[in-house]
Order: structure tokens, then sequence, then C-alpha cells
């Protein structure tokens, strides 16, 4: 869990937040019922969406090196 906020790495960081969503999905599963056994999918299938989400958005707004290149060169 320490991982994710020490990550210098984006894809790091990304596969960090992912695996403590896969511990917490075992852990809601862990009650075995099959109502939990719902609540695991459910939340494994939301928390993906949304850890995807915020990743596709954090590669769109971080800067790019040859952006800078560009503008430096009087092209941009």
């Amino acid at each position: 869990m320490l991982l994710a906020p020490m990550a210098d790495n984006l894809g790091v960081m990304w596969v960090a937040i992912e695996s403590t969503t896969l511990a917490s999905v075992l852990l809601v599963t862990f009650y075995n019922q099959k109502t939990s056994f719902e609540a695991g999918w459910k939340y494994i299938i939301i928390g993906s969406v949304g850890i995807s989400l915020a990743l596709f958005g954090t590669v769109i707004l971080t800067p790019r090196p040859w952006a800078c290149w560009v503008r430096m060169q009087g092209r941009g």
C-alpha cells in the first residue's frame, strides 16, 4: 500500500493502486456469501473503470518533452 505514494513512475503507481484494489476485492468476497461475491465483482468492475479513466486523464494532462522542444524551435 505504501508503494503508490512513494512511486516516482506513473506506471508503477497505477500498478500499485490496481493491486490494492484487487486486495480489497479479496477482502470483500472473504465473507463467502452470494451477495458478497456479487459486491466484489461490482467493486472490481467499477474500481477498474475509475482507475483506468484516472490513468487516461493523467496521461493526457502530463506535459510532453517534445512539446517544449517544438515551442523552443518556434514552430508551435
